[in-house]
């Protein structure tokens, strides 16, 4: 018996079989640590992947506030007397809530003064920044400049006007407008 010679008497293996063995399980402890490795890799992309897609979402919301604002702004500084209906109807077309009711109200006597005042405003620039964010809206902080031209005399005269804009979130459009001093 061939087998029976090779046996150690004392009953230890022999030494290639001890040498065999501890190769094989350096190699299974090692893909077991590059396993390891590799989910706590994929596990960190993951992560970082959402956080990314997170602070895109969140930018591209703030820019839409943003771009709502100002545009609405701009909307509420641009009047003319021969157009004034059209006007009032661009800026209903951005409104919701409060803010339409209001202006959707109190519209056919804006006209009436827009057209006997013969006011013509032109919205020239608008700078805003986001003044707080709740889970449905945002305020924002609009500067607008304009020109006004009118009946008793103003000729392209400069004004700069300074309003708090509540944009809706759900609707993209105007909820509130509050003038400041």
């Amino acid at each position: 018996m061939a087998g029976v010679q090779d046996a150690d008497p004392t009953g230890a293996a022999s030494p290639a079989v001890a040498t065999g063995s501890r190769p094989r399980g350096a190699l299974v402890a090692g893909t077991a640590l590059l396993a390891v490795l590799a989910v706590l890799l994929a596990t960190a992309c993951g992560v970082m992947l959402w956080q990314h897609r997170s602070a895109s979402e969140l930018q591209s919301e703030r820019e839409t506030y943003l771009r709502v604002a100002r545009e609405g702004a701009l909307n509420l500084t641009t009047i003319d007397h021969n157009n004034a209906e059209a006007d009032v109807q661009r800026v209903l077309d951005g409104a919701t809530g409060e803010f339409y009711d209001d202006f959707d109200r109190r519209s056919q006597g804006f006209i009436t003064v827009v057209r006997d005042a013969k006011v013509t405003t032109v919205g020239e620039s608008a700078a805003a920044g986001i003044e707080t964010e709740a889970a449905d809206s945002a305020t924002v902080l609009v500067q607008v400049a304009s020109r006004v031209t009118n009946g008793a005399g103003a000729q392209e005269q400069q004004r700069v006007q300074r309003l708090r804009v509540t944009v809706d979130r759900e609707q993209s459009k105007i909820s509130r407008v509050e003038y400041l001093s």
